[in-house]
């Protein structure tokens, strides 16, 4: 086991950009793969600094939450992620994170979704 998954994890404070994906979306639409949708969507890629931060050095499960809820996804190193950032394809899992308040703007939130993150002991 690697040294950094040895350590206590911590939580970071991110926001999600949400983002289309031409191969999640063409999954979504394929007759026999709705379970493989699912797992396309269920994921974030994160800067490796916050991936440290959160003792994460590899593929692992992670909790987002907010003052809407909470989700469980699959956090994955993205070399081209800003730290304090993560890329969420957008689908029905984000959006239980996404806000919407007419008096700020016509449409809901998916660009900027605060969340804190928490690295999860499987």
């Amino acid at each position: 086991m690697n040294s950094l998954d040895d350590k206590k994890s911590s939580s970071v404070t991110i926001d999600i950009i949400t983002c289309r994906d031409a191969l999640v979306s063409a999954t979504k639409y394929s007759l026999d793969s709705r379970d493989e949708y699912e797992k396309k969507t269920a994921q974030i890629h994160l800067s490796k600094e916050d991936l440290k931060k959160l003792g994460i050095n590899k593929k692992k499960s992670v909790k987002l939450s907010n003052n809407l809820g909470s989700i469980i996804v699959e956090a994955n190193p993205d070399p081209k992620c800003p730290e304090g950032l993560g890329f969420m394809p957008l689908s029905k899992l984000a959006n239980k994170l996404t806000s919407y308040d007419p008096s700020i703007s016509n449409n809901p939130n998916y660009k900027s979704i605060k969340v804190l993150v928490e690295a999860l002991n499987e």
